[in-house]
């Protein structure tokens, strides 16, 4: 029986925690005792490091997203850069402060990005003048759009769609927040902003375009966030996440389940999934 083991990129991570104890698979450490076997199938959850255990002991088994990969997509500069050069929609960019004044104004607004490898909208200034622009590593323009989606993408085939929306003012209440001038541009939870699947159907052109970019960074999966305009019909990728934030129980750790189960020749259902914990599933549609 093929053996799971999965490199998290960090021991506190709930979503790796929530993928390896479904499989009852070890979370190894990039530097300690774990030595590969033939067979073995190794998920690496957003490790971007040096693997010294993958080194060590059989060559004969498999990664599902390789460490320089991920690397690479965890930068945005060098993901808008592997983008371009593969002919994959991306938000536009700059890499020096003149192009993005100059963009400015011209009437974009343009998101100054202090730190290539932030979370949540870590290290953005958003600047709607060019007196606004500040020194940053990456500017990107910002892509008029009415939908924002983040699509799952397991071995060159969508296994989760779900979609940003604006949250109710009773959530907002509930979990004290407020929106700002913002809120529209930076989508995310502390802007008012969460991830919903309940009758969301992405455009083929947005579930086409997340594999391409998820081939064009070499991953074997990846959460793809993309920016699309239903006037246009027009889609731009925003960012590529390798450790997906989950719970367990939901539908999108079933659907990473369901995947990772078939790749390991182990089919499950949402039967098996109902059966284990108890939660109907909203399986994603192909």
């Amino acid at each position: 029986m093929t053996r799971l083991r999965v490199l998290p990129y960090a021991m506190n991570s709930l979503s790796s925690k929530a993928i390896s104890k479904h499989f009852n698979a070890k979370r190894v450490y990039p530097n300690r005792n774990y030595r590969p076997k033939d067979g073995d199938v190794i998920l690496n959850w957003g490790f971007r490091g040096v693997a010294p255990v993958l080194e060590s002991g059989s060559d004969n088994f498999t990664i599902l997203n390789k460490p320089i990969a991920v690397d690479r997509a965890s930068d945005k500069v060098a993901t808008l850069r592997l983008l371009k050069q593969n002919n994959v929609a991306h938000v536009d960019f700059f890499l020096n402060k003149s192009d993005a004044i100059k963009s400015c104004e011209e009437g974009n607004i343009i998101y100054c990005r202090t730190i290539t490898r932030g979370k949540e909208g870590k290290g953005i200034v958003l600047a709607r003048k060019p007196e606004e622009i500040v020194d940053a590593k990456l500017y990107t323009k910002y892509f008029e759009n009415d939908k924002e989606y983040r699509i799952h993408v397991f071995k060159g085939k969508v296994i989760d769609e779900v979609q940003k929306k604006s949250m109710s003012s009773q959530r907002m209440a509930e979990k004290g927040i407020v929106k700002t001038d913002d809120s529209k541009y930076i989508r995310n939870l502390k802007k008012a902003w969460s991830f919903c699947r309940q009758g969301v159907v992405a455009e083929d052109v947005v579930k086409e375009t997340a594999i391409k970019a998820v081939d064009a960074l070499d991953l074997d999966f990846g959460a793809v966030d993309i920016a699309y305009n239903s006037e246009t019909n027009e889609c731009k990728v925003l960012e590529i996440n390798t450790a997906a934030g989950m719970r367990k129980p939901s539908s999108t750790h079933y659907s990473y389940v369901k995947a990772i189960s078939e790749f390991i020749g182990r089919p499950y259902t949402t039967l098996d999934y109902k059966n284990k914990y108890n939660f109907e599933v909203i399986e994603y549609n192909k």
